[in-house]
């Protein structure tokens, strides 16, 4: 199913996010199954496709559904920069006291956003862990639904490529547009940075968290 469309053109430049100056990156997932992305049987799940024209007047629909089934809604969305915490700092965040005005007031601009959140690079606002070493672990055929997994990929050294992994489009739920993934949870669009450098949109992984 069609999830979402970027016009290139009107993104600001995005710290560590190499994206192409121009054309239109295009989202696609199976809304249907809403598979997570631990597996490595999810390859597939997601695909996002790189057109250098400009963005299409009419974008595009999802195929017909039976009327039964749930719509998604179209929902026209401006890029804003902003200032986004990892994980790795969220502790140095919470303990941070601040003893001035000064620090106060630069304090205000980094709490927590209310949902829906959808951000194109930056850091993920994960529900569940990191999806970076998720998406990492999976692709390379480690399946990660537990603990052994994980186990695994740390034993194997293989989790260290984890840090190759950039955020390319995160999409929240979200009541306006009638897409829910999960209960209340999130999409991640990830991609390493050598696949990004090359273009090669093929490669991106997807995981789903939530609640």
């Amino acid at each position: 199913m069609f999830v979402a469309q970027l016009d290139l053109r009107a993104l600001p430049k995005i710290r560590g996010l190499p994206l192409p100056k121009s054309g239109s990156l295009f989202f696609f997932y199976d809304a249907d199954r809403q598979p997570w992305g631990f597996d490595p049987k999810d390859r597939g799940c997601a695909r996002v496709i790189y057109s250098r024209s400009p963005l299409a007047e009419n974008p595009l629909r999802a195929p017909h559904r039976d009327l039964d089934e749930e719509a998604h809604f179209r929902v026209a969305l401006e890029a804003v920069p902003e200032f986004s915490v990892s994980r790795a700092s969220g502790d140095f965040v919470r303990k941070w006291q601040p003893t001035t005005r000064e620090r106060s007031s630069r304090l205000e601009h980094i709490q927590a956003l209310e949902a829906p959140i959808h951000r194109v690079g930056g850091n993920p606002d994960e529900i569940q862990g990191d999806v970076f070493l998720g998406a990492q672990l999976a692709f390379n055929g480690i399946f990660c639904g537990d603990g052994q997994g994980y186990d695994r990929g740390c034993k194997t050294g293989l989790d260290q490529g984890a840090a190759g992994w950039r955020l390319l489009l995160q999409i929240d739920s979200d009541n306006r547009t009638a897409m829910h993934w999960g209960d209340s949870g999130r999409i991640y669009f990830l991609i390493r940075d050598d696949d990004l450098r090359r273009r090669d949109f093929d490669q991106v992984w997807l995981i789903l968290q939530c609640t």
